[in-house]
């Protein structure tokens, strides 16, 4: 087997179907499909000048494992992440079952290694099952941030069935939401595939950049390149049969939105949005509860709710997954900036754990 670094463009687009084919032998998430990392590279890696550095790992012909990542400069200091770290919230390489893992990740890190011009190692939101973790610990790097993503395992065989384990308070909140709306002329639908997706990718995207900009949060929705990497995005993963959306909708409006992913019996919950004007009816909360009901039904093995400890997903029971940022130095350039940023990151914590526990 050969490992090799593609730095441009037209090179990554000629994998498309190699890259997709050992997705596909590997039964991977839908965020490391080339639909996805394709649409991040093209839109989100425009934003701040990242250039392409993508370790490859091939025999013969057929594509055996990839690292996809891409080189940045931040304060003079060449950064090496992970392609499309900002809307993505698991990263991880993508390795064919069938190889020897620890072996196809040297090989790679080699390549990366001969190929240079990066100072820093930072791959964020590292599951603690991620492939690359076989080749990260036995460098021991700094783990920069621990994070946490939530799931739902579903035990239940029909929503029904969820429901009727629930509090009598949130079986109250579901039916009675449920009904409400019905009487105004809304229902909660999916998506069938060959149902055109425009009309629900736009509404959701209005109503997240309006819920963000209420609340003055930064977000690469917000970006030009925002829009454009969803829209890419939607088109990538419906082409190969991931893409779940979900609406509570009427005939001529969208009250909630879902943009999310179905791979594997797991539902992504990637990107749940509502209209502000309905937030006093809940549509939010009941679109969520609908999914959760719907997933049951169809016998899915799990509802993820992906990153984020958010008070709402303490309702739902879930559980929990670690998520780590994971730092190393390369070179004098590196060992000096990662020293450096260690230094004001702990500054930091210790500046903000005084600040909550004032003597």
């Amino acid at each position: 087997m050969q490992a090799t670094i593609i730095d441009n463009l037209a090179q990554f687009d000629a994998l498309a179907q190699p890259w997709q084919e050992l997705a596909h032998a590997a039964d991977s998430r839908p965020f490391h499909e080339f639909g996805w990392v394709s649409s991040c590279l093209h839109f989100l890696g425009r934003q701040d000048d990242r250039q392409l550095r993508l370790a490859v790992l091939w025999a013969g012909e057929r594509l055996r494992a990839v690292l996809p990542l891409t080189v940045r400069r931040h304060n003079g200091v060449r950064v090496l992440e992970w392609i499309g770290v900002q809307a993505t919230d698991y990263c991880d390489a993508l390795l064919d079952p069938r190889i020897d893992r620890s072996a196809a990740l040297r090989a790679l890190w080699d390549a990366l290694q001969r190929r240079g011009g990066f100072d820093v190692v930072r791959l964020g939101h590292v599951r603690g099952d991620a492939q690359i973790n076989v080749l990260l610990e036995p460098l021991h790097p700094w783990i920069e941030t621990l994070e946490e993503a939530q799931y739902l395992p579903l035990r239940w065989a029909s929503g029904s069935d969820w429901l009727a384990e629930q509090s009598a308070r949130m079986r109250e909140r579901v039916n009675y939401g449920l009904r409400r709306i019905g009487k105004m002329g809304y229902e909660f639908h999916v998506w069938e595939p060959q149902e055109p997706t425009t009309s629900v990718v736009e509404a959701a995207l209005g109503q997240k950049r309006a819920w963000l900009e209420t609340r003055k949060l930064n977000s690469f929705l917000l970006d030009p390149e925002g829009p454009e990497f969803i829209h890419a995005c939607v088109a990538a993963m419906a082409a190969s049969g991931s893409l779940h959306l979900s609406a509570i909708r009427s005939q001529d409006r969208m009250i909630a939105c879902h943009l999310g992913f179905l791979r594997n019996g797991i539902l992504y919950y990637y990107m749940p949005t509502y209209d502000a004007a309905w937030s006093k009816y809940g549509v939010g909360t009941m679109l969520r509860d609908s999914l959760i009901m719907w997933a049951c039904d169809r016998g899915l093995r799990q509802f993820d709710m992906l990153l984020g400890a958010h008070d709402y997903k303490a309702q739902y029971g879930v559980a929990a997954e670690p998520l780590r940022t994971l730092a190393l130095a390369r070179g004098p350039m590196g060992r000096l900036a990662l020293s450096a940023y260690k230094f004001l990151v702990a500054r930091a914590r210790k500046a903000a754990g005084h600040a909550a526990n004032p003597a």
